[in-house]
């Protein structure tokens, strides 16, 4: 009996240490959020000047490698504090893919869409992710302010972001389309098959 209450309480003991160590790194990822809506510093009433984005592409630094949390957002050498920044183009923008530099960290990476998106995927490598709106009234809108909030990456990383206009089909349209193809392309390679 005491044997197996001490393999109890060793087992116990791994189990809270690997527990612990998990929660650990967890809080250490890498992270990006795009916040909008009453998560953003903007709707909160801080008045901070906003950055208009009047085109598809716009890029900031963050010198600590969390911005707004332990630095500003530096854009074209300004400091933004909030790093919030607002749609000035003449489109909604249904997709947001952020370009990180340097790569080079170690996964897992995470994303979070608070606001305007419904879903975001990192690369293989944590160089890029992508935040996209699979609804039709999703995206981020003319005249739509947002943040970005960046989480425990190296000190001066860049993040060039890429806007995409055009809707994002939902996943079961894309299934639906890529059935059609395939049952288009089996048609046409037996329709060849009984002509030759």
């Amino acid at each position: 009996m005491t044997r197996l209450r001490l393999l109890s309480t060793v087992v116990f003991s791994l189990f809270a240490a690997g527990w612990t160590l998990a929660s650990t790194i967890q809080g250490t990822d890498p992270k990006i959020i795009i916040n909008g809506g009453q998560n953003s510093a903007f709707a909160l009433g801080i008045t901070d000047p906003d950055f208009p984005i009047t085109g598809l592409h716009f890029q900031f630094i963050s010198p600590s490698g969390t911005s707004p949390g332990t630095s500003p957002c530096v854009i074209n050498g300004i400091d933004d504090p909030t790093c919030t920044f607002t749609n000035d183009s003449s489109v909604t923008w249904f997709s947001l893919t952020f370009d990180i530099e340097p790569g080079g960290q170690q996964p897992p990476f995470n994303c979070e869409t608070n606001a305007f998106f419904n879903s975001c995927v990192f690369n293989a490598t944590g160089t890029q992710v992508t935040f996209l709106s699979t609804i039709a009234s999703g995206g981020i809108h003319v005249g739509d302010t947002f943040q970005v909030e960046v989480d425990n990456w190296e000190q001066n990383t860049g993040f060039a972001g890429t806007a995409n206009h055009a809707p994002v089909p939902e996943p079961g349209t894309l299934a639906l389309i890529a059935l059609g193809l395939g049952f288009m392309a089996r048609r046409r390679r037996n329709g060849a098959s009984a002509a030759g």
